[in-house]
C-alpha cells in the first residue's frame, strides 16, 4: 500500500507570536519556520515502511506543499490512502481544509486523521468533519499498518475510529505500546 502522511501547521503560528518573539504581520515577505520537525510522520514512516508500505511524507511548513500541491500530487500519485496529522485546535481548521482538497479531488481516497487533537476529539472530529473517513487516535505505530492491512474492512482494527453508513464506529481501545526499542 503506498501511504501519504502529511503534518498540517497552523498558518497562522507565527502571526500569534509578539514580534520580538519572531512574530510578523500576515503577507509579510520573509518565510517562517517552526522550530521543530514534525516528529509524528518522521517516527510513523519508517515503522509503516517496516510493514511493506510505501510512505510519502509532506510537511505543509514548507512553501510548495500547500493544499493544491498536495492534492495535485494525490491525484498524480493515487495513493491507497492519506493520513493527516496535526496537533491542536489552532491546526485544526487547516486539517479540516487539507481533508476536504484532498477529498475533492480524489473523493475515494481514504483519510484517516491523526496527533493530540484528533486522539483527545477523534468522535467530535468525525462528527464535525465529513472529509475525514477515520481517527486513529493515539499510538500511531501499530494502529497504522493495521489500518492499511485492513483498509477495505476496518472492522478488526483495534483503536480506530470510523465511519459505517454515516455512522461513527468506535472499535475497542488499542493497549499502548509496551516494547519501545
Amino acid at each position: 500500500m503506498k501511504l501519504f502522511l502529511i503534518y498540517v501547521r497552523d498558518e497562522d503560528f507565527y502571526n500569534l507570536l509578539p514580534r520580538e518573539l519572531g512574530g510578523c504581520e500576515p503577507g509579510a515577505d520573509r518565510i517562517k519556520v517552526m522550530a521543530f520537525p514534525p516528529i509524528g510522520i518522521e517516527v510513523l514512516a519508517p515503522v509503516v515502511r517496516q510493514h511493506g508500505h510505501e510512505v510519502v511524507m509532506f510537511d505543509t511548513c514548507h512553501p510548495d506543499m500547500k493544499k493544491p500541491r498536495i492534492a495535485e500530487r494525490v491525484v498524480e500519485e493515487s495513493p491507497d490512502a492519506v493520513a493527516i496529522s496535526f496537533l491542536s485546535t489552532t491546526s485544526y481548521p487547516e486539517a479540516k481544509s487539507m481533508a476536504e482538497a484532498i477529498k475533492l479531488a480524489s473523493p475515494d481516497t481514504p483519510i484517516i486523521a491523526g496527533g493530540v487533537f484528533a486522539t483527545m476529539n477523534s468522535v467530535n472530529v468525525l462528527n464535525d468533519c465529513p472529509w475525514f473517513d477515520s481517527v486513529g487516535p493515539g499510538e500511531g505505530e501499530e494502529l497504522l499498518p493495521d489500518y492499511l492491512d485492513n483498509l477495505n474492512d476496518p472492522r478488526s482494527v483495534i483503536g480506530l475510529v470510523w465511519r459505517r453508513d454515516g455512522e461513527v464506529v468506535v472499535t475497542p481501545p488499542r493497549p499502548l505500546v509496551q516494547d519501545l526499542d
